[in-house]
């Protein structure tokens, strides 16, 4: 994808996030969910958010996007179910 820096936001990693923290539970109670699924999405670093939407948007398996973002593709699938994770414990604070 052109303009993508794909060593940006290198060190951050979905897991190192606390969703459970209280400032995400009351997120979750007072916001409706599109409203909490962009303020999630913008907690991500650059790197995870072109990530999500190379899989999500476009269809890009990890393979293709390790090539895209010159990223190793355990480090690129790692990141993946990092950020299913994280989606899944918003989904149970939420809940």
């Amino acid at each position: 994808m052109p303009g993508m820096d794909a060593s940006t936001g290198a060190a951050s990693a979905a897991s190192s996030r606390s969703p459970s923290s209280p400032r995400a539970a009351s997120t979750a109670e007072s916001v409706p969910a599109s409203g909490r699924a962009l303020a999630l999405v913008q907690t991500l670093s650059t790197e995870e958010r072109h990530v999500l939407m190379l899989h999500y948007a476009e269809g890009l398996e990890p393979l293709e996007i390790s090539l895209v973002l010159d990223l190793p593709v355990p480090t690129v699938e790692r990141m993946l179910d990092d950020l299913r994770a994280l989606v899944a414990r918003e989904v149970r604070i939420a809940g």
